[in-house]
């Protein structure tokens, strides 16, 4: 087995891997031929990188930049997926240093007679040795890799297009992608979320999404990308199934099961570290009243009540509404919406308290 056949078996084992039902997806096989190509035109341009240089990179960007696009509207959002997350694994790995040792030692590039040998001067002015074949190949080679390389981008920008057209699908992927850097966005993807999962159902709606999300994060990526766009009718489903079987789930809020944003915030010190000292509490006690005030919306009862909530979660950042309900003597919505309130005005709150 040659080095381009066990690169094949092992992107048919990546694809096995990444495949519901232990065996490769029609999503993979549509896409696995091309990925095939393509690995194999990326070791030809390892083994004779030496003859590429800038002026020849640049020629064929432009060559490839001017052809037409493939027309993608009618490929599904997971085989969409697969074409760009196996072209950003696969394009351009010639530049990588490791991957080309490991070409230098595993395949042996020669020149094939009668083909006649050209002298080319590559980018550090040496004369190398190159055959009339492989001389045509390069710049051809070159060519597609950057055709691969648009059609990628053309893949994903199709994905965004389709995602702008339904915020529940952004807000979905928001909250399954593992980043700090969307915090702020998770917490405006829970909200939308909940409000949409109260509408349809407003006992057990948190309830149905928040399975809906666990099991949408145990599909492989491609497959989100699928199945996303049918959350809605996913969580009318759910609560259907719950119904059918008296309500009996347990009740976990998905504000409870994402980490709650505000009181991390408030509860982390400079350091990175827990605050449960005497000085932050006082800190936070000497201001309840410029707290209440943000938290009330011009309502004094209710920023009372949501100073509360806001002491209880940072006295206890795993109470779920639920549990604060219960102690407030008020509904898991109501709480809800405290949370909420809560959230928005967490900026607000750091700075009063100095944090």
């Amino acid at each position: 087995m040659n080095l381009i056949e066990a690169s094949i078996e092992g992107m048919r084992r990546i694809a096995v891997a990444n495949s519901e039902g232990g065996k490769i997806d029609s999503h993979w096989e549509s896409v696995l031929p091309e990925i095939e190509d393509i690995f194999a035109n990326e070791i030809f341009l390892t083994l004779h990188r030496w003859y590429i240089d800038d002026r020849m990179e640049h020629r064929a960007r432009q060559i490839a930049q001017e052809a037409p696009l493939r027309d993608v509207k009618g490929l599904d959002n997971a085989t969409l997926a697969l074409h760009y997350l196996t072209r950003r694994m696969w394009l351009g790995i010639n530049y990588d240093h490791e991957f080309q040792t490991f070409v230098d030692s595993n395949v042996k590039g020669f020149i094939h007679p009668p083909d006649p040998v050209h002298w080319v001067i590559n980018a550090s002015g040496i004369l190398l040795p190159i055959s009339e074949g492989v001389a045509g190949q390069i710049p051809l080679s070159l060519i597609e890799r950057f055709k691969q390389a648009y059609f990628a981008e053309h893949c994903y920008a199709e994905l965004v297009r389709r995602g702008r057209r339904n915020e529940v699908i952004k807000y979905v992927f928001v909250l399954l992608t593992d980043s700090d850097d969307l915090r702020q966005k998770q917490v405006e993807a829970i909200q939308r979320l909940c409000d949409k999962s109260r509408e349809i159902s407003p006992d057990v709606g948190e309830d149905a999404l928040q399975d809906w999300l666990e099991k949408l994060s145990e599909m492989p990526l491609h497959i989100k990308m699928q199945k996303v766009g049918v959350t809605l009718t996913a969580i009318r489903q759910r609560v259907i199934d719950i119904h059918r079987k008296g309500g009996e789930c347990k009740p976990i809020s998905l504000e409870d099961e994402i980490t709650n944003a505000i009181p991390d915030e408030l509860t982390k010190g400079s350091n990175g570290g827990m605050i449960a000292d005497e000085e932050f509490s006082e800190r936070f006690l000497e201001n309840q009243e410029k707290v209440e005030d943000i938290l009330s919306q011009g309502d004094v009862k209710l920023g009372k009540r949501r100073f509360k909530v806001l002491q209880m979660l940072i006295d206890a950042p795993t109470l779920t509404s639920t549990e604060i309900a219960k102690k407030l003597d008020v509904s898991k919505q109501t709480i809800g919406r405290d949370r909420d309130v809560i959230k928005q005005s967490y900026i607000e709150i750091q700075e009063i308290l100095d944090l």
